[in-house]
């Protein structure tokens, strides 16, 4: 792997151990024994809501903001013991993302910057005494460099110069991050070695168990995108072509496979979540009104967080969902909340 210098040097974190989706340690709970729920959630406090921004972490329903600020948005969350790990991107002016973040205990840490887009950090995990995070840096002229930060030390997980990753998995003494390359072939690399998934095509999460390695994303039809999953780089198409259609994450219950996402409903007026199982459709009531963003397993619960809205122009309610039964996250934003994450301890 290729060494990548960071502007800040060498960050030094005090780390406890736990991984990024579904190994959260039992008997941890803090909420009269029920789980506890983290969820990151992106709250506008101005018009137009892509500018100034407050970033608020729920547990159990209690808000707290880690940052406020122009153009940031959190894009991962884990938990490990009593500290809690999130990863995102804030501005460095108004409209331009320029900053990889590491926030932990709500305490910035700043990874990477540049001065214009193109630096982020997207997934966290925390593995033993080790923190990862991935995400790209800016290289100064047109494009990025994917990277991997292992405990605040930078070094590029794949075998492109240019690129960018979506996501990442770490098992055992593996690294496993998805994404492309400038060519634009997305990809996954474990330890750096990649396996195409093709050309052309988006990607958004990735899992790995039991040495098999999914990945959900989407490829493009006339008609649209089109929702789909590869196992070890093989296709598994979930939605039908028909209307536009985009995953948001993937995971495993055993052996059964949950892809969440959304989809352009029939008639081209919006769109509506999506849930697939083993591949076929699960109901979800209001779906047409829902907005899916990411997911989280815990004792074979599943729990999925994102936001319900009756219509145009109308506030959206951030939500999460466990086992299809929803929960509102109450808000006083000035806008629509937007949830990103859930991670549930």
């Amino acid at each position: 792997m290729k060494n990548l210098k960071t502007i800040f040097g060498i960050i030094t974190l005090i780390l406890f151990s736990c991984s990024k989706k579904d190994d959260a340690p039992a008997n941890t709970t803090t909420n009269n024994g029920s789980p506890d729920i983290y969820i990151t959630s992106r709250e506008a406090t101005s018009v137009p809501s892509s500018i100034n921004s407050t970033l608020k972490i729920y547990k159990n329903g209690v808000p707290t903001i880690f940052s406020d600020g122009v153009f940031q948005f959190p894009t991962d969350i884990t938990v490990s013991g009593s500290d809690v790990y999130i990863v995102g991107t804030i501005g460095v002016d108004t409209y331009t993302s320029g900053k990889a973040v590491l926030w932990k205990n709500n305490t910035a840490i700043i990874l990477a910057s540049s001065l214009k887009a193109g630096t982020s950090a997207k997934a966290v995990t925390v593995v033993g005494n080790d923190v990862y995070v991935a995400g790209e840096v800016f290289d100064g002229t047109s494009q990025s460099i994917p990277t991997l930060w292992k405990n605040g030390i930078a070094s590029n997980p794949t075998d492109v110069d240019k690129g960018f990753i979506e996501d990442m998995a770490v098992v055992g003494n593996d690294v496993y991050v998805v994404g492309a390359g400038a060519d634009n072939v997305a990809k996954y690399w474990k330890n750096g070695v990649p396996t195409i998934i093709g050309a052309g095509v988006g990607t958004n999460s990735i899992v790995v168990t039991n040495n098999d390695v999914y990945v959900c994303g989407n490829f493009t039809k006339p008609l649209g995108r089109v929702s789909c999953y590869w196992k070890n780089g093989v296709l598994n198409q979930l939605s039908d072509g028909n209307n536009d259609s985009v995953t948001n994450d993937i995971i495993l219950i055993g052996s059964d496979v949950y892809v969440i996402g959304n989809e352009q409903n029939n008639n081209g007026s919006g769109f509506e979540a999506k849930l697939w199982k083993n591949g076929s459709t699960v109901f979800f009531a209001n779906a047409s009104n829902i907005n899916f963003s990411k997911m989280f397993v815990k004792d074979n619960d599943l729990y999925i967080v994102g936001y319900e809205s009756s219509g145009i122009g109308t506030k959206k309610v951030a939500k999460y969902w466990k086992n299809g039964v929803p929960t509102n996250i109450v808000s006083d934003a000035v806008v629509s909340p937007t949830p990103y994450n859930i991670y549930v301890k």
